[in-house]
């Protein structure tokens, strides 16, 4: 036994299990609805002749819910758990033969399809020649993986004009080869419009290719390009989220869980040097328009991979055109089929929803400095409104202030603050500090809170900073589409003497820092203060947040001044000259 790349020490650790252990290796279904008792088919190895098991599914569920549950036989229980997912619509199977648009599966809404992508004829042969099936023994599965013989199968559903749908695969999450993708036909069998991309601007990627991952990709020019714009490259919709701050800086475009975001329902893909890059307006389906010497896409509603959540699985938001019957069309995206390729559709209304999380779990802060803890959302099924979130449970002797996640976005800071007397540095406090978030979705708060491990978090005490840093003003006013001006200074302590890169968090979405150069905001040795302006882009809309100027302590631990108050005031307002931070007016 040894690592693949040859590694060693005492953090490659490892556990080897050798024996008759009983091991599931495929179940079916998949899963199971919320609060019922079942049984599942299982299939795999030294399982005493057992094909069935009893579960019973927790009453309740949430988005992407899943649990393990245990079974036992003969040889007692088994070596690793199963995992099935929870569904909370009334299942259904999928029926043979489905595999026609005449032949299309009828189902009621909201509903769980429990499907396999695979014709049967392998299976058969299988059987045939002696092998060992799923349907036929307790033995391993056959190996029926990947047969590349294209397959579709059709399910039909009825749906009111109007009427908001979300249709969701899952399999890849489940341990499923099938890789998935969805349609939704109109009662014709044809595909249905989504959405026209009219192109107004266009240029090309430069310096080198892109994986499908990448936040950044280098363009030739974005003169006419915005915050905020969708781009077209190749077959996929991405958003802009910051313009590049020079010429040898990428465009940045929306990721999430650290992978660039497809819009539309179309999927991230690899872009090779030279792809032609178009700025693209949205418009309704059947839109049209004057020829303005750029390509119109029509974009149907299709998706192969559904997101970063998602992974493999397909997701697609439906809005139904008219009253009447709709096909939704599942396939494999490179055409395989298999008799492992199992797969849940579902089929239901929306049901907003969301999570939170917060980095560090457990902080570490300057005595009489601060920390930015990042609290980051995941957002589910159309939910888009605002988050607001603070910490709980602090000890004596620590504050921090509450924020709030935009509409639309999906993370802020809060600043932890430790009191310069009565916390000893170098102690470690157990604090039962948990993040508490509250949004109101379809009408009702919904609260929701990380508790911490073990009932409390670590909250570790740093030595005295090296810097201490302040701003000129409290509070800061800009409106859309001007700029706002702010000092920073640092005081030195002990003998630190070393420049301070300065850093700006919890902005709003829209407001950015100029003028950062190659280095950034940075106060240099020679110096203690350092001016920077704000941006505000003219579409930012009118709001108070506080917001944290940090100084970073090259190979030390940051620091931050006092929270400042950012005030965004509608466009037509008039600076007060009495008025605080009214100074700060740029132009």
């Amino acid at each position: 036994l040894r690592d693949y790349e040859g590694a060693g020490g005492g953090d490659v650790y490892y556990r080897l299990n050798a024996g008759e252990f009983p091991i599931v290796t495929e179940v079916w279904p998949a899963g199971v609805q919320k609060g019922s008792t079942t049984e599942v088919k299982v299939a795999g190895f030294n399982l005493g002749g057992q094909t069935w098991a009893k579960v019973v599914a927790a009453p309740a569920s949430s988005w992407g819910a899943t649990f393990e549950f245990q079974m036992q036989t003969p040889s007692g229980p088994l070596l690793y758990p199963v995992r099935l997912a929870v569904g909370q619509d009334p299942e259904v199977f999928q029926h043979p033969e489905n595999d026609s648009l005449k032949s299309a599966q009828r189902v009621p809404l909201p509903v769980t399809i429990n499907g396999k992508l695979f014709d049967g004829i392998v299976k058969k042969a299988a059987q045939r020649d002696g092998h060992a099936s799923l349907a036929s023994t307790s033995s391993p599965p056959s190996p029926t993986r990947g047969i590349q013989r294209s397959l579709s199968q059709y399910y039909r559903f009825s749906a009111r004009k109007g009427q908001q749908l979300v249709l969701e695969v899952m399999a890849r999450r489940l341990g499923s080869p099938l890789d998935s993708e969805i349609e939704i036909l109109s009662p014709e069998g044809n595909p249905i419009e989504r959405a026209v991309l009219r192109a107004v601007g266009k240029t090309e990627q430069v310096l080198n290719d892109r994986d499908s991952a990448s936040s950044g990709i280098r363009l030739q020019a974005w003169d006419d390009f915005h915050i905020n714009d969708y781009l077209l490259i190749g077959r996929e919709v991405m958003r802009i989220r910051a313009l590049p701050e020079g010429p040898d800086n990428d465009m940045v475009f929306r990721i999430l869980r650290g992978q660039r975001l497809g819009y539309f329902g179309t999927t991230p893909e690899f872009h090779s040097l030279g792809s032609q890059a178009y700025k693209v307006e949205v418009h309704p389906p059947g839109a049209t328009f004057s020829p303005n010497g750029f390509p119109l896409t029509k974009v149907y509603y299709r998706n192969d991979d559904g997101s970063p959540l998602y992974g493999k699985d397909s997701h697609l938001d439906f809005a139904a055109p008219a009253d009447g019957d709709y096909y939704v069309r599942i396939s494999d995206a490179r055409g395989q089929q298999g008799e492992d390729y199992t797969y849940r559709l579902m089929i239901h209304e929306p049901r907003p929803d969301f999570k939170v999380f917060m980095s560090p779990d457990n902080p570490n802060l300057p005595r009489g400095g601060g920390v930015a803890i990042e609290v980051s959302c995941e957002r589910y099924e159309g939910f888009d409104g605002p988050i607001d979130v603070r910490l709980d449970g602090l000890p004596t002797g620590f504050s921090a202030s509450a924020t709030t996640i935009e509409a639309g976005e999906t993370s802020a800071n809060i600043l932890l603050t430790a009191a310069p007397e009565g916390v000893p540095a170098g102690k470690d406090k157990p604090a039962p500090i948990k993040l508490t978030a509250l949004a109101v979705i379809m009408g009702r708060d919904i609260v929701k809170a990380i508790e911490p491990d073990n009932g409390s978090r670590l909250v570790t005490i740093l030595p005295d900073p090296d810097i201490r840093m302040t701003t000129d003003v409290r509070e800061v006013v800009i409106r859309p589409g001007q700029e706002a001006e702010i000092e920073a200074r640092v005081e030195r302590l002990g003998n630190f003497g070393s420049r301070v890169p300065v850093n700006v968090m919890n902005l709003p979405f829209g407001v950015r820092v100029m003028d950062v150069g190659l280095n950034g905001v940075l106060i240099t040795e020679e110096q203690d203060s350092r001016k920077f302006k704000l941006y505000c882009e003219p579409w930012v809309k009118p709001q108070t947040r506080a917001i944290y100027v940090f100084g970073d302590v090259e190979g030390g631990v940051r620091n931050a001044a006092a929270p400042l108050v950012l005030r965004v005031e509608h466009a037509s307002a008039k600076a007060d000259p009495k008025k605080p931070g009214a100074h700060i007016w740029a132009r």
